[in-house]
C-alpha cells in the first residue's frame, strides 16, 4: 500500500456568517459551543473552553467593558456557574452596532420580531413586529432576551432583560418580556 493518499472527496464548511446567522436565529448550542473552542484555540496553544472564555474576556475588556462579575463556563450559556450583567450584554450590543466592522452581519444575524427565528411567533401585531432584533435565552428559571429595537421616533436602542429565579410559569414570564419591550418600541424619544 505504501503511504500514497488519494482525496477521494472535499467538503468544506459554510462561511462562519452563515454558521453565525444559523446559531443566532435557531440557539444551535452546539455551534455556539465549538465557536468558544475555536477562539480558545485560536489564542491559545492548548485550546479549550476556559482558554476561549479568557479570549472573550479579553476582547470585552480591550474595548472597555468591565467585565467583573462575568463568569464563562461554556459556549452555548447553558451552565449554571455562567454570569453576565445585562450591562454587559448592552455595552458589547452598542460596540458591535456602532464600532464593530462586522456590524452589518452581526445585526442581521438576529431574529426579526414577529418574522423569523426564535422571535417568529412573538410580537405579532405590535410596534415591536419587524422593529427588533434579538437573542432570546432561557433554562429552568431563566427567561431572557437581548438585541436592538428601534423607537417609535426611528432611534435604534440596544437592550438586554434577564428574568432569574421566578415563580411564574415560563410562557407568563415569556409575556412580560414581550410587553415591556413593547412598550420600548411604542417610544417616541
Amino acid at each position: 500500500m505504501g503511504n500514497k493518499r488519494k482525496t477521494i472527496s472535499t467538503l468544506y464548511s459554510p462561511s462562519l456568517k452563515y454558521l453565525v446567522d444559523l446559531t443566532n436565529k435557531y440557539s444551535i448550542n452546539l455551534y455556539a459551543e465549538h465557536f468558544l473552542y475555536q477562539l480558545g484555540k485560536q489564542k491559545f496553544p492548548q485550546g479549550g473552553v476556559f482558554e476561549g472564555a479568557k479570549a472573550v474576556e479579553a476582547f470585552l475588556q480591550s474595548i472597555g467593558i468591565d467585565t467583573k462579575g462575568l463568569f464563562i463556563n461554556d459556549g452555548s450559556g447553558l451552565s449554571r456557574y455562567n454570569s453576565i450583567t445585562v450591562k454587559q450584554i448592552t455595552d458589547l450590543l452598542k460596540y458591535m452596532q456602532v464600532k464593530s466592522s462586522c456590524s452589518d452581519e452581526f445585526v442581521n444575524s438576529l431574529s426579526v420580531a414577529g418574522i423569523n427565528g426564535t422571535l417568529k411567533k412573538f410580537f405579532k401585531g405590535t410596534a415591536a413586529e419587524n422593529n427588533l432584533r434579538g437573542k432570546t435565552g432561557s433554562m429552568t428559571r431563566v427567561r431572557g432576551c437581548a438585541g436592538y429595537v428601534t423607537t417609535k421616533s426611528k432611534r435604534k436602542l440596544a437592550f438586554a432583560v434577564i428574568i432569574n429565579n421566578y415563580s411564574y410559569e415560563e410562557t407568563e414570564i415569556d409575556k412580560i418580556i414581550e410587553r415591556l419591550l413593547v412598550k420600548l418600541a411604542e417610544l417616541n424619544i
